[in-house]
């Protein structure tokens, strides 16, 4: 597998917050326990360019 993009939303502003870094919290404990490269992005980096881009 490469390497996984985990995009999330934890923007204190924003709706669910908590819910979605918890989400992406654990997202990446998966990759930690099974070797899998992993980054995030999120705000204020959090755009279409940074998502699309990381996996062009």
């Amino acid at each position: 597998m490469d390497k996984v993009l985990i995009a999330y939303n934890n923007d204190s502003t924003t709706i669910l917050h908590d819910f979605l870094e918890s989400c992406a919290d654990e997202a990446k404990q998966i990759c930690a326990d099974n070797g899998i490269e992993y980054s995030s992005v999120y705000p204020p980096n959090l755009s279409e360019q940074n998502v699309i881009g990381a996996h062009a």
